[in-house]
């Protein structure tokens, strides 16, 4: 259901239907282990030098990893999460889309702060990403197909419209790179707004999820099984080279 690319971990695969966390790095496929299977609805994560979080939605909890400690509950429905997804890590503060409207800041010893958007073309925010260079979010909705662009707590721009934007990645250069699976498409979308095609897929392979970068340029982009499990797809990780 989502990626992410850490250099220190490689692509990092939220495998949704299957309770589970993958790892492609140093071209070696793992899957990261869960010995108590402690993960149900594994719906996103981010990652740090050495430490992943993941969002399980049905448990309204995120689980923190290292390789010394496992998996352990970091936040849970006791700090106010219902159903968190989307998450990226921002210095010490982790943020999450919850209960598919709201935007939370959650840092250890801190109380969260909740925050919802008010611009009508808000509807079900999908992937979140973060801008050093402007200290911005980007965050996608599949409902409206719009992106957005803003400061946590501050009014949020639409930067572009495509079919139903899923994923996002922010490149060194400003530009974004969005998975849309309303037409099966890899979109970027420039600073000045501009959008052109940088890959698009076959119809079997439409349903797009996450997408990453990796520093060489590498794009990598998950694909899901088609319509709950009833398509002849395999989910499958394709790396686009340039």
């Amino acid at each position: 259901d989502d990626l992410f690319y850490h250099p220190s971990w490689g692509v990092l695969v939220a495998n949704e239907g299957g309770s589970s966390v993958y790892q492609w790095f140093n071209g070696r496929w793992r899957r990261i282990v869960d010995p108590s299977k402690q993960l149900r609805d594994v719906d996103s994560l981010t990652a740090t030098d050495d430490t992943l979080y993941v969002s399980d939605g049905s448990q309204k909890t995120i689980f923190r990893y290292t390789a010394k400690t496992g998996f352990e509950r970091a936040w849970t429905h006791t700090d106010g999460l219902t159903h968190p997804e989307a998450l990226v890590s921002v210095g010490p503060a982790l943020y999450v889309v919850d209960n598919e409207k709201e935007l939370v800041r959650l840092e250890e010893g801190s109380d969260a702060q909740r925050w919802t958007p008010t611009n009508p073309e808000w509807k079900t925010p999908e992937g979140i990403a973060y801008s050093p260079a402007t200290d911005t979010f980007v965050i996608s909705d599949d409902g409206s197909g719009a992106i957005f662009e803003g400061a946590f707590g501050h009014t949020l721009n639409v930067r572009g419209t495509m079919g139903a934007a899923e994923d996002i990645f922010i490149t060194d250069d400003g530009a974004l790179l969005v998975t849309d699976n309303g037409w099966g498409r890899i979109v970027e979308l420039g600073k000045d707004g501009s959008q052109r095609i940088r890959a698009r897929f076959h119809r079997s392979y439409r349903d797009l999820q996450g997408i990453a970068q990796d520093e060489k340029g590498s794009l990598f982009v998950i694909t899901a099984d088609g319509k709950a499990s009833v398509s002849f797809m395999p989910s499958l990780l394709f790396e686009i080279k340039p």
